[in-house]
């Protein structure tokens, strides 16, 4: 699941991410930010990565498969 969002505010960034946190499930969560930075999970499991990472993989099945084998 791909949510991509701007997240210049701290209180936008938490409304952005509430979804995800209340939503306890298998699936992965995994949001796209226009900021450049090292891909990461949070303390809530949710992947954060930047969209240069996610334009400049070969697919975003490398990037959800990358994203599997670090948990």
């Amino acid at each position: 699941m791909l949510h991509p969002v701007r997240m210049d505010e701290e209180r936008r960034a938490a409304s952005e991410l509430a979804p995800f946190k209340a939503v306890e499930n298998s699936f992965k969560k995994i949001v796209v930010t226009r900021f450049e930075s090292s891909p990461w999970y949070d303390d809530n499991g949710i992947y954060h990565i930047g969209l240069a990472d996610v334009l400049l993989r070969d697919s975003l099945q490398f990037t959800l498969s990358s994203a599997v084998s670090q948990t």
